[in-house]
């Protein structure tokens, strides 16, 4: 057996005994033990694989909190396909897609489709798309208040202090200040400018930076890139996965979907946000809204 498979099938072992302790000392939940167990499967299924010809990549966009977490763990329980998240080493750096590294895991493939999450990627889409035009991507929308509710507790101030340090005072190098429209900017800065703004508002204003790249980019036209409500999505998953997996050319499965759940849609309704802030983020879901009732009637994306 090649040196690397040997060393693979080390790793199965040692990830096998890893879990059998990790069992014995938590107490597991059913999905994560199931995904546990489908991960060492995907292992040994590729180890054996050949190097596809052919690679579909697909990529979940768009800002975090909204979904992008659920839908990965929906692909990822698939041992059809390759699944990386949004640090993986085999395509990130610190979060932060690296081109390099992503071109040379697609070349090695062993699987025909490979599923991918730069969403702090969002804002440059278009130069991914550029790099990979056979690409299927998921841009997740989901309402501004829910996002900033789960954002806050997930990060606290962190993401909110990135933008106002990038507003206010012209510091930061992250993956806003990074990739924020030079238009966007004077917009948030305008409003900065004659409302006093907190956390939550700033959190708001992230969101719709990023979202309003739908618009600025004119994603809402391109015929391989699905706008997806993440209620739509927890409510009823079935349809727009088949619509994907469609497009892949690989059946769906519906246990795929099976620990979806719509439990967080709702929490963040009681949020206070500035006036022209909450404006600001319902315009744009407005317009987003408007966009996918259009796709709907036209059948949706890629149909």
């Amino acid at each position: 057996m090649p040196g690397n498979n040997r060393s693979l099938l080390g790793k199965i072992s040692e990830d096998l005994e890893a879990d059998r302790m990790f069992f014995l000392k938590k107490k597991i939940t059913k999905e994560k033990i199931e995904s546990r167990i489908l991960l060492i499967i995907k292992k040994i299924v590729h180890l054996f694989g050949k190097r596809k010809s052919s690679v579909i990549p697909i990529f979940i966009m768009g800002y975090g909190r909204s979904g992008s977490t659920m839908l990965f763990k929906i692909f990822d329980r698939d041992i059809r396909l390759s699944a990386f998240g949004e640090n993986h080493p085999a395509v990130a750096e610190k979060f932060i897609l690296n081109y390099d590294l992503l071109q040379k895991t697609v070349k090695n493939s062993k699987t025909k489709i490979i599923v991918c999450k730069p969403i702090l990627n969002s804002f440059e889409i278009k130069k991914l798309i550029s790099k990979y035009p056979n690409g299927i991507y998921i841009w997740l929308v989901r309402d501004f208040q829910d996002v900033v509710s789960s954002a806050i507790k997930k990060f606290g101030n962190l993401v909110a202090e990135h933008l106002k340090d990038y507003i206010l005072y012209e510091s930061g190098e992250n993956w806003i200040s990074n990739g924020l429209s030079n238009e966007t900017k004077i917009r948030i800065q305008n409003i900065s400018k004659s409302n006093h703004l907190d956390s939550e508002d700033w959190m708001a204003l992230v969101w719709w930076a990023v979202n309003s790249t739908i618009f600025n980019e004119e994603l809402y036209k391109l015929s391989n890139l699905f706008v997806v409500r993440y209620e739509d999505l927890v409510s009823n998953p079935t349809p727009f996965l088949k619509n994907v997996y469609r497009r892949t050319g690989i059946s769906y499965h519906n246990y795929l979907g099976k620990y979806v759940h719509k439990k967080s849609v709702g929490k963040g309704k009681q949020l206070k946000l500035n006036k022209n802030v909450f404006e600001l983020c319902t315009d744009l879901n407005t317009k987003i809204e408007a966009i996918l009732d259009y796709r709907e009637k036209k059948g949706g994306a890629m149909s």
